[in-house]
């Protein structure tokens, strides 16, 4: 019977793909023809589920794909990582800038530390710090994560021949060598000698020790080196580069004219700079580290302001104003405003001077000495880190775009009146900054490097009330300690 069948009455067909094609054939007894058997499906036991249908098709490249996915992505992720990584190697190796944090910081440790410059150090990898304690200068080297002391050594009493003594360990941010210099003498008009020790930085073992026969009114470190100002009787003022273990002169250098002049209210000052050193007082001489020769001499009641640049140094003084000086040459380009020292800078704006005006923050070309831009502001340049220039004056901080001068950013801390001691620190991605959380309590806050979100923000430990930075750490610092934070 032909015709169509209701939907109701068929049946679904599974066509086994497995089956091999039968041949029919006639049987010896009868001649009829029969089917040949099926053959027996695989059982259980042959690693197939008997009577559970065809097999499914599998499709290897699926699973090679989903492999390589795979590797593709650990791939990118490490490579991630590694700039990443190199991008924090970088940042940490720029003196004054702190190494990128992905969080908050929390207090690590904190250990007794003076006041003033040279006295927090990094020395084979410890944190130094000098400190007072029973009448008796000494210096203390910790591990910089855990605090673990490494050693402590006394330097110096803290008086001699009845007059106060101190005690400061320059440091030069290039070199690490594993020996800490510092000097322990008395105030200009001591009359007891200035000392220099030599300590080994990994065990504080001793390496040298040898004496200034002069108060010195200026000290700083070159590599292996100590350059030392000290004044003449006659108030000229000598500089000496010597070695730092055994105290051999390297090279030195005597003002032409009298510098130091009491009945004038002239003070001689040296200040030494990473290629520079300036002596000041009734007029001012700029002389070249490595060799002691002066580069420019300011005639008297001109007291100058030098600053080191890539390829020259700029200087800055009274009637004559800023000047910009190549290497080599005695030829100089007018600056319109003092050139700025700044904190940290990580020549993220290559060929560019920060130049202060008053009432101005100024690009200029540290060639030509051309302005690149200006920007009206009250701020002082603190540091240039990943494009950004960071400012900060009375209780303000904020940031500039340092190749176009476009601000970008400014907050009120609530620090007026006390700002000035202290100033923001940055890690390439962030500003770190003091401000004034509710209740009055100082907080630590850290914003955005472009935008100045907050990212964060923690309370400041007990008795610190600034920042600062050694060794790419963070440190929270107060008159009579030192914080270090993680």
């Amino acid at each position: 019977m032909t015709g169509i069948h209701p939907a109701v009455r068929m049946r679904p067909v599974e066509l086994d793909e497995d089956v091999t094609p039968r041949r029919w054939h006639r049987s010896s007894a009868n001649g009829a023809l029969t089917e040949p058997p099926v053959p027996a499906r695989a059982t259980a036991a042959s690693g197939e589920a008997s009577g559970s249908g065809p097999r499914p098709r599998r499709w290897p490249w699926l699973s090679a794909a989903a492999l390589v996915a795979l590797v593709g992505l650990v791939v990118a992720g490490n490579a991630v990582d590694s700039r990443q990584r190199a991008l924090a190697d970088r940042i940490a190796a720029v003196p004054g800038l702190v190494r990128p944090m992905q969080d908050a910081p929390v207090e690590l440790w904190r250990a007794a530390a003076a006041e003033g410059p040279g006295t927090v150090l990094q020395a084979s990898g410890a944190v130094v710090l000098v400190s007072l304690r029973a009448a008796v200068w000494w210096v203390t080297a910790y591990e910089p994560r855990s605090g673990a002391q490494r050693w402590m050594v006394p330097v110096a009493p803290t008086t001699a021949d009845g007059g106060p003594v101190t005690v400061r360990c320059p440091s030069d941010a290039g070199t690490d060598d594993g020996v800490v210099l510092c000097l322990a003498g008395g105030p200009r008009d001591s009359a007891a000698p200035a000392r220099v020790i030599a300590l080994d930085a990994v065990g504080g073992r001793p390496l040298g020790r040898w004496a200034v026969d002069r108060p010195v009114v200026g000290v700083g470190r070159i590599g292996d080196d100590l350059v030392l100002g000290s004044v003449r009787p006659d108030g000229r003022v000598r500089v000496q580069r010597s070695d730092g273990l055994t105290g051999a002169v390297r090279w030195e250098h005597v003002t032409a004219d009298v510098l130091d002049d009491a009945a004038a209210g002239r003070a001689a000052e040296v200040v030494v700079g990473p290629r520079r050193t300036v002596v000041r007082g009734a007029g001012s001489e700029v002389l070249d580290d490595a060799t002691g020769s002066v580069l420019v001499a300011a005639p008297v009641g001109v007291e100058l302001q030098v600053v080191d640049v890539p390829g020259g140094f700029a200087t800055f003084g009274g009637v004559q104003g800023g000047r910009l000086y190549r290497d080599g040459s005695d030829s100089w380009a007018t600056l319109r405003g003092r050139a700025v020292q700044l904190e940290a800078d990580d020549g993220s704006a290559p060929g560019l001077l920060v130049v202060d005006t008053g009432p101005q923050l100024r690009g200029v070309d540290r060639v030509t000495g051309t302005v690149r831009w200006q920007l009206p502001t009250d701020l002082d340049a603190v540091a240039v880190a990943s494009g950004v220039l960071v400012t900060a004056a009375d209780g303000v901080y904020g940031a500039v775009d340092v190749r176009t001068g476009a601000a970008l950013w400014q907050v009120r801390a609530g620090l007026e009146g006390g700002a000035r001691t202290w100033v923001p620190r940055t890690d390439g991605t962030q500003v770190i900054g003091l401000e004034v959380a509710s209740g009055g309590a100082l907080a630590i806050v850290g914003r955005g490097l472009r935008d100045g979100i907050r990212t964060w923000s923690v309370p400041a430990p007990v008795g610190t009330d600034r920042l600062d930075t050694v060794g790419a750490r963070l440190l929270a610092r107060g008159p009579a300690d030192v914080v270090v934070l993680g």
